[in-house]
């Protein structure tokens, strides 16, 4: 996992399998940094992610009902075609933005949040 500034948007870059072992690692993490950033939009930058199960669907839904809660825009970027398919088949696409790029994912939450 790699977290950066970019501009006003918190990018967190998640690489490997979510699984379920991964996913209770890394949840701890992601909220420690979504905390301490104190920014109103997250892009998610799943280009790396080759593999997710039930529990990565469980952490992304996670830290979008708590960025919603804090009227903080969210997104998803850059997915791999079966992580992809699987947000299409879980509905996650509509709730919030699956962006191909993540130039294009940090624009869409920029435009949200200055909404």
């Amino acid at each position: 996992m790699h977290i950066q500034q970019v501009e006003e948007v918190l990018v967190i870059a998640l690489d490997g399998e979510l699984d379920h072992h991964r996913v209770e690692l890394l949840r701890t993490e992601v909220d420690r940094a979504i905390d301490a950033a104190k920014t109103s939009a997250v892009v998610f930058d799943l280009t790396e992610v080759n593999f997710m199960d039930s529990s990565g669907l469980g952490l992304i839904l996670g830290r979008f009902r708590r960025l919603s809660e804090r009227k903080v825009s969210m997104a998803l970027a850059a997915p791999q075609p079966t992580v992809g398919r699987l947000l299409q088949m879980s509905g996650i696409r509509q709730i919030m933005p699956v962006c191909p790029t993540l130039s294009e994912a940090i624009a869409q939450v920029k435009e949200v949040s200055h909404a």
